[in-house]
């Protein structure tokens, strides 16, 4: 509470975290999100769930569009769609309650289960293969 009193007094947030683009726009303030991970994953992914246009991936970020985001951000206009996007993810979880539920109703069906991927055998994998074959060893030396 103590930070959205401070964040509803801010012309605009600019921030790399999803939960302060959430905050920003919960509180009708506008944000200049920036996704930290290359591509674009979490913080891009609900801003366009949101409806909100104003996130950049930090793969594609120079000084020109940071400028132009910021100043898009600074408009009165802004400020009215990041509070119509903060009423929009109020509405659409209205219905989660319900969807949850009826989710929960339905048969496990392995069909619908997606492919699995192919195993890689990473360092960890290759770690965990080792620690395997070292407590086979031991359980042998035991008996």
């Amino acid at each position: 509470a103590e930070f959205e009193s401070i964040c509803a007094r801010l012309d605009a947030v600019l921030t790399t975290r999803l939960h302060g683009m959430v905050l920003a726009l919960k509180c009708g303030v506008p944000v200049l999100a920036i996704d930290a991970i290359a591509g674009g994953a979490k913080v891009t992914s609900q801003a366009g769930i949101v409806g909100w246009p104003e996130v950049l991936s930090v793969d594609n970020l120079d000084a020109a569009t940071l400028d132009a985001a910021l100043v898009r951000c600074l408009a009165p206009e802004a400020r009215e769609r990041a509070k119509a996007c903060a009423a929009g993810a109020v509405r659409a979880l209205d219905r989660f309650a319900t969807e949850f539920a009826a989710a929960l109703e339905e048969p496990a069906d392995p069909a619908r289960r997606p492919l699995v991927a192919p195993k890689r055998r990473g360092p960890l994998s290759h770690l965990a293969a080792v620690l395997r074959a070292a407590m086979r060893r031991l359980r042998g030396q035991r008996r």
